[in-house]
């Protein structure tokens, strides 16, 4: 059977928005909103609200986990309020857990998760998107906007000093993946569920790297049933949000300065946290004429001096006819005529001379494509799923984009009553291309970084083109191009020399000339195989490997930003980043009565390696050619930062060992128990290379009591409480332990980590928190 989705949203659809709320009346966050039939969807907001749009008579549907979904029809009203009733069988309902599943109404711990209709509704190009307001207690933030790049991840907040190091674990498929982009490499279509576990009971089996909870991903698998064969086209446009702040337009900037200057040279004071207000220094008409006369010249003071320019930086965006300038220094009185009338109203007269719409030089409407097809389906004894996609997500803003292509194979097969096994493979090709101000993600301060110039403190009034006195544009004689204004003095209105907003910078010129592109092939597998014995017995043996080689390339041109001086430059960086995990489950499970008892006994070993080479050079002879020979000072220090010449190779392992025993009775009474030991390479002394990280928890289910069962109104109540110890070694760097020198400090909720000069080296522990 083939199932063919390709949905452009119209511009006349109508638009629809209402609340969503659950049995108790209040809101629920990250419902999910879809248009059936198609690809259209969305999710609700932090008070349950949300915006779609759907032809009219078309179906609406509302869902959420653990409640009853609601199909509505599109009907003449835009405002449609759902209320999702709870689902009893949710309850039943398997959610992932650390090294294994678990029914929902058995959990003892803090997990919550989505699945794949909300992850599928939303057009994110990395899964940290998807996860923006769909779980309670967890915090995703941008870090810089960047296409292609991984959002900051916090579960309850932030649990440690260094907030690079507060991040939660992701686990993909059973697998711990420290690639600082793990997220970003998974097409979100191929994701079935994401869970996220929150406190001790949850996370205490991930031992010395569950201290910022955990993130596990799940990918989809073949359902039981004929092949199914899907094919997804998207299309969109990625633009500025118009959310930003409503700043002045030009006639109230002078307006405004006006009447600054009219208050304060007639109410102002010497005294601080004073005024005058009550005894003027002037008469109305006399300040309302200084304000006129001193537009552009007045910086307020003692003795209301003026001469010097102000913070309208001399920018005269109109001619004012009958207007005579008298220079005072750096600026000019006006007399015969003002810009701004002794009323505070921009003269009528005033003749606009034109002025440069900064959001349209840098902020572009992008057209954004993903394509997606997969093939799935399971006979008797074999479940596969296949797949393939494409998406190309360029932002905004001019030098940035990504593009990701990626397959996938999940094949599962049941070898003999006993034996199961399977394989689960994917690779993906992930460019990214950055606004190339350095090498970190921060764009800060950085002349590059363009929302300097969007968001400017000083000069908001100029112009980034320079203008005649005509207010016509000035183009190259040569180039036939714009010109840009870069520093000050290069214009002049008729009260004096004018500054650009950020001098000696061409920023355009930079983001359309500079690159600073990351590609980066992913290889990950996941192989196991699964015996069953002895009836009430399982073992699995899981073995997985990712693998990502980066290739990160720079090059800064010769005539403006970072490289100007030394005649262009070129980094090159590459990354060879692998980690293999291996696992060792045995699993009990039985059934006495009333009383259910299960445990887990595991082994876990994860060896990570990873090796960097990097060079930069200077003074190209080709402008725009940036291969390595186009160079002659190779291996240059100089050339606007980077990464320095040379490289490394680092090398880590980790090794626990685990349990993990539940007790039920009567589906009533829940007791958890947990316990890991790690031990880590990053420790030099083996008396501090382990750790041991443990919890205990309890669950009282109130619903299912006899004289609750009439509440016909509750779905389910439980009373649950945990308490444990779990590790962060995140912070702690590959050989710290075995260098010299000087102390350092990790600090986690509530214990705190420190280290000393034992000798030449330095003596560590794990950094622990007690939940």
């Amino acid at each position: 059977m083939a199932v063919l989705s390709m949905t452009l949203v119209q511009a006349q659809e109508r638009t629809y928005s209402g609340v969503v709320k659950g049995s108790d009346g209040q809101p629920i966050i990250g419902a999910s909103v879809e248009v059936v039939g198609t690809t259209v969807g969305t999710s609700t907001g932090l008070d349950g609200d949300y915006t779609i749009k759907a032809n009219q008579g078309s179906k609406i549907k509302f869902s959420f986990l653990g409640t009853k979904s609601v199909t509505v029809t599109a009907g003449g009203s835009s405002t449609v309020n759902v209320t999702l009733e709870d689902d009893a069988t949710a309850l039943d309902e398997v959610v992932v857990q650390a090294f294994g599943t678990v029914k929902k109404k058995d959990l003892t711990g803090s997990v919550s998760s989505i699945d794949s209709k909300l992850i599928s509704s939303q057009a994110n190009s990395t899964l940290s998107k998807a996860l923006e307001g769909s779980i309670p207690g967890l915090q995703v933030s941008a870090v810089d906007g960047q296409p292609g790049l991984d959002m900051g991840i916090r579960v309850r907040g932030i649990g440690t000093a260094s907030q690079n190091n507060a991040n939660a674990l992701i686990v993909i498929d059973g697998v711990p993946n420290s690639n600082s982009n793990a997220l970003s490499l998974i097409n979100p279509k191929d994701v079935e569920s994401i869970t996220v576990l929150k406190d001790a009971a949850s996370t205490a089996l991930w031992g010395s790297r569950g201290a910022n909870g955990v993130v596990m991903v799940t990918t989809k698998r073949g359902q039981k049933g004929k092949p199914k064969i899907t094919f997804e086209g998207r299309w969109g446009i990625n633009q500025a949000t118009n959310n930003r702040a409503d700043l002045m337009d030009i006639p109230q900037s002078y307006e405004w300065a006006w009447q600054s200057i009219y208050n304060s040279v007639r109410y102002g004071s010497d005294q601080p946290y004073t005024t005058n207000a009550g005894n003027p220094n002037m008469k109305h008409e006399e300040a309302a004429l200084f304000a006129s006369q001193h537009l552009f010249n007045y910086n307020g003071g003692a003795g209301f001096k003026y001469g010097s320019t102000n913070g309208l930086g001399n920018w005269m965006h109109y001619n004012v006819p009958g207007a005579t300038y008298t220079n005072t220094g750096t600026s000019s009185t006006m007399t015969g005529a003002y810009l701004v009338g002794t009323d505070g109203k921009l003269n009528p007269n005033a003749q606009f001379l034109g002025a440069d719409n900064w959001d349209d030089i840098f902020l572009k409407n992008k057209f954004r494509q993903e394509y997606n097809i997969s093939v799935s389906g399971a006979t008797e004894n074999t479940d596969y799923y296949l797949s393939a996609g494409y998406l190309s997500d360029p932002s905004y803003i001019l030098g940035s984009s990504f593009n990701r292509y990626n397959v996938r194979s999940n094949i599962n097969t049941q070898v003999t009553k006993w034996l199961k096994a399977g394989i689960n493979m994917a690779y993906s090709r992930r460019s990214v291309q950055q606004m190339a101000n350095k090498w970190g993600r921060s764009s800060g301060s950085d002349a590059q970084n363009i929302f300097r110039y969007l968001e400017a403190p000083s000069n908001y009034l100029a112009n980034y083109y320079q203008r005649d006195d005509k207010g016509n544009i000035v183009y190259d004689e040569k180039t036939g191009e714009k010109v840009v204004l870069t520093v000050a003095g290069q214009q002049r209105s008729p009260l004096g020399a004018v500054s650009p907003r950020i001098a000696n910078n061409n920023p355009t010129y930079q983001m359309e000339h500079d690159k600073y592109n990351t590609t980066s092939n992913d290889l990950t597998a996941r192989g196991y195989l699964e015996a069953t014995f002895l009836k009430d017995f399982t073992f699995t043996a899981n073995l997985a490997m990712d693998q990502t080689f980066e290739d990160r390339r720079r090059y800064l041109n010769p005539d403006w930003g970072l490289a100007k001086g030394v005649k262009g430059a070129i980094h090159r960086n590459y990354n060879n980043w692998t980690n293999l995990n291996s696992q060792q489950l045995l699993n009990w499970a039985h059934d006495y009565g009333k009383h259910h008892i299960d445990a887990l006994i595991g082994h876990e070993f994860n060896w990570n390696t990873d090796y960097r080479l990097s060079y930069q050079s200077s003074f190209g002879l080709i402008d725009g050619f940036d291969a390595f020979a186009n160079f002659i000072a190779l291996n240059s220090s100089q050339g606007g930062g980077g990464w320095d010449n040379g490289g490394n190779e680092n090398k880590r392992a980790l090794e626990g060992y685990f349990g993990r025993v539940n007790y039920i009775y009567d589906n009533k009474y829940y007791v958890t128990a947990s316990l890991r030991a790690d031990g880590s390479s990053k420790f030099r002394y083996m008396e501090d290379r382990w750790g041991v990280f443990w919890s205990v928890g309890g669950a009282w289910r109130i619903s299912a009591e006899p004289w609750a069962a009439d509440a016909t109104w509750l779905t389910d109540l439980k009373l649950r409480a945990d308490y444990g110890v779990i590790g962060n070694q995140n912070g702690i760097g590959d050989y710290s332990a075995t260098k010299p020198g000087a102390t350092a400090l990790t600090v986690g909720q509530i214990a705190a980590h420190h280290s000393r000069k034992v000798g030449k080296s330095r003596k560590m522990r794990c950094p622990m928190t007690r939940t």
